[in-house]
């Protein structure tokens, strides 16, 4: 009996020892690869949902004919801009049609950044739109350039945000954008 009782201890100290040293081997590195919940890069999605006009001057037949560009850019507090993605691009000669109605505009971009980077990048939605008429009497009229900054700290789920085009005259423009941090 107490060689029976000499083996099962045996076995027992065994199973634990094994067990021990094993709980403590393991590390959150393995063949150096990192094995952290903190992604290696962090990707950002930009879409352009829509745009749909705020004010029309009597005389443009209930809608503007819009043409301008839009840009996403990531950059860095040195003011080094990393990437950009046209997100919206209409000429002169085949302008958008926006009235008071939500024109969809389904652009999309993607941003990545390393987690380095992540503390000390900005976005800057840059955009720049003209009402575009046809008619010697009723020139095109600048609605404005835009430069928006947004902290990338602050994406940390899907956000929206707007960028208004005001023409002196009195013709407002609106551009509905989310951010995701995906």
């Amino acid at each position: 009996m107490k060689t029976n009782d000499f083996i099962f201890k045996r076995v027992v100290l065994t199973f634990f020892v094994i067990l021990f040293v094993s709980f403590f081997s393991c590390s959150t590195e393995e063949d150096g690869e990192n094995l952290s919940d903190e992604p290696t890069e962090i990707t950002f999605q930009i879409d352009l949902v829509k745009m749909y006009a705020t004010d029309i001057k009597d005389g443009e037949g209930g809608r503007l004919e819009i043409a301008g560009v839009i840009r996403a850019r990531i950059s860095s507090n040195t003011d080094v801009t990393q990437e950009t993605e046209t997100l919206l691009y209409e000429s002169a000669n085949d302008p958008l049609h926006v009235t008071y109605d939500d024109v969809t505009l389904g652009s999309r971009g993607f941003f990545t950044v390393a987690p380095d980077y992540r503390d000390y990048s900005y976005f800057s939605m840059v955009g720049s739109m003209t009402e575009v008429d046809s008619s010697p009497s009723n020139p095109n009229e600048f609605m404005g350039d835009i430069n928006v900054t947004i902290d990338l700290l602050t994406i940390t789920e899907t956000q929206e945000f707007i960028l208004q085009f005001k023409e002196s005259g009195g013709q407002h423009v609106e551009v509905v954008y989310t951010i995701t941090r995906l």
